[in-house]
């Protein structure tokens, strides 16, 4: 490895693999989905930890629609 700090982990809504990247944030592709606070909460309140982009980009959509 080059140095940099991977986290394999399971997603915790689905179950798929995934692979985070801690150390090397502003390169992980979870950056790239932008969140309000709102949404943030709205998921960090249901789980913890990192979820794969597919879920992570469903509860921003399922937040939204509960803030409607």
């Amino acid at each position: 490895m080059d140095g940099q700090e991977r986290n394999n982990s399971i997603c915790p809504r689905c179950g798929k693999p995934l692979v985070c990247e801690p150390e090397n944030i502003h390169q992980c592709w979870c950056t790239a989905v932008r969140l309000s606070g709102e949404e943030r909460a709205y998921i960090g309140e249901r789980y913890e930890g990192c979820l794969c982009r597919e879920c992570l980009e469903a509860l921003k959509e399922e937040a939204r629609r509960e803030g409607e």
